[in-house]
């Protein structure tokens, strides 16, 4: 009888020890960080197909190919869009001024009509409407290269963490659900109304972050709503990857993932474009990164 005692507590420490470990495998692989009010999903690291991949079709621009294989290290990425209400408070703390109110006017699309609109910056939606404090879940637009950045200067300071933009490799790796990847056309979906706000469904205008499915690891918009500026400098692919390293007016800066003005074609985790780091307008946000300790 004691052997059999024995036997039966020897299998359930074994199987508790099993279960947990399981368990905790499973919390990393889906681990979130709240960091001064701003959740973060953790990407773990891995290699991936990058660009005009088989789901992409025929849809992929020459910048999108070759399709080719890249490596990215364990980092975390914001599960939203930076918000109005967040950007808000960037503003209030330091007294900010943006590339759009340092120029008094902004990009909008109204009624489907792309324009510059005087007087237009971070506390309009992209159709150049003043926002309601309603609406301040909304992702901020009409935000350069350059706002975003002192934007992680001054959360970097603030929060004890530093954080950044995420390079273009780290931005569709996320984007296509790290090592969680269903293969999709869109980040989480190859149905785009489950994902995205873009010009069928948004009327032109940005729309309440998280409001459309996630992708694989939980990350919400990457697909539509506001295209999202990158570190990283636009080349062709084959060149070595650069960070940004300090302002040069005339050299482009990549954003990703497509916005409400525009067709479903560029909300594609493959979809490329490019602005100068001064660029503002109704199409414009971001989310931040930070590197994995």
């Amino acid at each position: 009888m004691k052997k059999y005692n024995l036997l039966t507590a020897t299998i359930i420490c074994i199987t508790l020890a099993w279960a947990c470990n399981n368990e905790e495998k499973s919390d990393g692989a889906n681990h979130e960080m709240n960091l001064c009010n701003t959740e973060f999903v953790f990407v773990e690291g891995g290699t991936f197909t990058m660009g005009c991949t088989e789901e992409q079709g025929n849809d992929c621009y020459n910048d999108e190919k070759p399709a080719h294989e890249e490596t990215v290290k364990d980092f975390y990425i914001g599960k939203y869009e930076v918000t109005v209400e967040q950007f808000a408070k960037f503003v209030e703390e330091t007294n900010y001024k943006t590339d759009a109110e340092k120029s008094d006017s902004s990009l909008i699309c109204a009624d489907g009509m792309k324009s510059y609109k005087k007087g237009v910056n971070w506390r309009f939606d992209s159709q150049g409407s003043l926002y309601d404090k309603q609406e301040y879940d909304h992702p901020v637009a009409h935000v350069s290269w350059n706002d975003a950045k002192e934007y992680c200067k001054w959360f970097s300071e603030k929060c004890g963490k530093e954080v950044r933009l995420p390079s273009e490799t780290e931005w569709e790796y996320a984007a296509r659900g790290g090592n969680l990847s269903r293969g999709s056309k869109y980040s989480g979906s190859n149905v785009i109304t489950e994902v995205a706000w873009y010009d069928a469904n948004s009327e032109f205008s940005t729309q309440p972050v998280g409001k459309k499915k996630a992708n694989e690891l939980g990350i919400f918009d990457m697909s539509g709503n506001v295209y999202e500026w990158c570190s990283t400098w636009y080349n062709n692919f084959g060149s070595e990857e650069s960070d940004v390293n300090d302002e040069i007016e005339n050299k482009y800066i990549v954003v990703r993932g497509g916005s409400s003005f525009l067709n479903e074609k560029f909300s594609r985790v493959s979809y490329r474009y490019s602005r100068t780091p001064s660029t503002c307008g109704g199409p414009y946000g971001f989310r931040i990164a930070m590197t994995a300790e």
